[in-house]
């Protein structure tokens, strides 16, 4: 039976299915993930979808492209000009809930591109993007540069960290699976040999954050294989987990223009993006941390002084000297969103 007449699988079905894969054992978990590799997969149509989001088409000043983040999308129109077309970009698999056509920093920005030129075909650009989509927004604007094209402004709220060219020698990140030289079995073993070195608590953390891990990433290949679409508890892991690889695999280019990133307070050290900036880093901090930085009233903090980057960068277009109302507004907004912050504990 294909996938076309199967018939699908309702909620209730769905949630056993998770229950009984999250019940298996490491190892029976591994078998099941090897089995799964082997079994000839129903050819699943993929449904076409944009991955743009309008939030706001009303005004005559440049569009601002905003890539992930999107809990703070609504909140950000708020702190932006009237006038002010925002546009957002967000993961494919989140609308559709099937496996992702683009799996690298690269690929995932020039589909972004092909998206934003439905809606702009010529520059100049004002991107910006949140934690992987920061990075992502870099390699567009990488590849707008490549084209010809001018970015006027490109934004990186709570960027990830770049890997750069002197650390491509490391090893990578033991905490991933790879089947290239050895079975899933053997490297399961191999992680479980490990935790020897740990004690007993440690070590059952790290079993029960191994069993997760496996579990979500069998989940993901038993629906793939049936030819069902990721439940939406599912896909937001099944996401970060391809940002984790792209992440890994991604050694950025020089970027022959300015980068101004807005640094949550937990983040590390943002200068590790000065050597990819040719023109320089323009970095200031806001308030909350990685995940807290997307809701208010942080929101309000840096999308007000995003507001002032965008109206700098549009002034500059214009012949105007574009007076910087950043460093005005930053101390005043830091200071309302630490007392909103003391009145709401």
């Amino acid at each position: 039976m294909d996938s076309e007449s199967r018939p699908p699988l309702n909620a209730k079905e769905i949630d056993e299915l998770g229950e009984r894969i999250a019940k298996l054992s490491p190892a029976k978990l591994a078998l099941l993930v090897e089995q799964l590799a082997k079994l000839p997969s129903d050819k699943v149509p993929l449904t076409p979808c944009s991955s743009l989001v309008t939030i706001q088409t009303n005004g005559s000043k440049w569009p601002f492209f905003m890539i992930d983040g999107h809990t703070s999308y609504a909140a950000l129109s708020r702190y932006l000009d009237p006038d002010q077309p925002l546009y957002a970009l967000i993961h494919e698999s989140y609308t559709t809930g099937q496996p992702t056509r683009y799996t690298s920093v690269q690929e995932i920005a020039a589909y972004y591109l092909s998206q934003i030129h439905t809606v702009q075909s010529q520059g100049p650009y004002f991107l910006g993007g949140y934690s992987f989509g920061a990075m992502v927004a870099f390699e567009m604007a990488q590849q707008l540069n490549d084209q010809g094209q001018k970015v006027a402004l490109l934004y990186l709220l709570a960027p990830s960290t770049p890997r750069d060219r002197f650390l491509n020698g490391l090893p990578r990140n033991t905490g991933a699976f790879s089947t290239k030289h050895r079975s899933f079995r053997e490297e399961i073993s191999r992680y479980l040999q490990n935790l020897k070195r740990y004690g007993p608590k440690e070590r059952l953390t790290r079993i029960r954050q191994l069993v997760y891990r496996i579990a979500r990433q069998t989940a993901w290949k038993v629906y793939f294989r049936l030819g069902y679409p990721l439940p939406l508890s599912l896909r937001k892991p099944y996401i970060l987990d391809v940002y984790a690889k792209a992440k890994r695999r991604y050694i950025p280019k020089v970027y022959p223009g300015r980068l101004i990133i807005d640094k949550a307070e937990d983040l590390l050290d943002p200068r590790r993006w000065g050597p990819f900036a040719a023109g320089g880093l323009e970095i200031h901090e806001v308030s909350g941390d990685h995940f807290d930085v997307l809701k208010e009233p942080n929101v309000k903090v840096w999308g007000k002084q995003l507001s002032a980057d965008l109206n700098r960068a549009q002034a500059d277009l214009a012949g105007s000297e574009g007076r910087d109302q950043r460093s005005e507004v930053s101390g005043q907004l830091m200071a309302e969103a630490q007392t909103a912050k003391s009145k709401g504990a």
